[in-house]
């Protein structure tokens, strides 16, 4: 009786045990999972050539509207985030293969969405007109001047489009036609600006010019591998957190058209 009693003692114990290594290494897998999760460095591609949203400073460094807006994302989240600079099509190429888990700002086409994820809108964005000060007209049909814009851009092919009578001047980057403005050699430009939903939160205009009209509207949205929607989800969870008076913010620090933005535009 003494040996049974032993016997079902010594069973029970080892199941018991067992139970609790069982749940003693799913606890653990679930903390190293969880850590795991957070101290990941995610890895974001970005289109250096769209200044001044994204541009490779003197000392090599990028930066801009959309490295600001990045920041502060990893600021909210505290999610950790590395910036890799390349062109569009080896940030869309990289993604596909994993070799970068984010495209940092990318504008939706069909094509493109058939092999990368496309997040919600990150930044709501338009692209808008500005004449010089003294330039006063009622109508863009109006305009006798020469419009500026940056060649194979979606505003220089939508004014092609729909304003076919204007004059039509063509820069090749961006950094060159901000060169014209700050000089303001030129009667007027296109340009794409932060959007915020209340219209009145606007960067501020460049000197010597004002706004004249709004082109189009379209949407900045982030890109990730094709299925991995839980790293979308992550991103759109902490674009929530940014502000509009945060957006704006960081527009007014970049759209100013500053003479000590233009270091790198006399070698252009």
């Amino acid at each position: 009786m003494v040996y049974k009693l032993q016997t079902v003692f010594s069973k029970n114990k080892k199941l018991l045990m067992k139970k609790f290594l069982t749940i003693l290494i799913l606890v653990a897998s679930i903390l190293f999972l969880s850590a795991e999760g957070y101290s990941q460095t995610y890895k974001i591609g970005c289109i250096d050539d769209y200044y001044p949203y994204i541009s490779t400073s003197n000392n090599g460094k990028l930066e801009g509207i959309i490295i600001d807006w990045w920041n502060l994302w990893s600021e909210k989240t505290g999610v950790e985030i590395e910036f890799v600079a390349s062109d569009i099509q080896s940030c869309l190429e990289k993604t596909k293969t994993g070799e970068i888990d984010i495209i940092s700002g990318i504008f939706y086409s069909d094509e493109r969405a058939e092999y990368i994820d496309f997040t919600d809108p990150l930044m709501r964005m338009r692209t808008v007109i500005y004449l010089k000060d003294s330039i006063k007209i009622d109508s863009i049909q109006d305009f006798s001047g020469t419009l500026n814009v940056v060649e194979n851009t979606l505003a220089s092919f939508y004014i092609q489009d729909n304003y076919q009578d204007l004059k039509l001047n063509t820069f090749k980057s961006y950094a060159s036609l901000i060169k014209a403005v700050y000089l303001q050699d030129i009667d007027g430009f296109s340009y794409d600006i932060p959007n915020p939903i209340d219209d009145t939160k606007t960067p501020r205009d460049p000197e010597g010019y004002y706004l004249f009209e709004t082109l189009f509207n379209e949407n900045l949205r982030s890109a990730v591998k094709k299925g991995n929607r839980d790293l979308a989800n992550l991103i759109i969870s902490g674009a929530s957190k940014i502000s509009d008076e945060e957006l704006v913010e960081i527009g007014n620090k970049w759209i100013n058209f500053e003479q000590d933005r233009s270091q790198m535009w006399w070698s252009v």
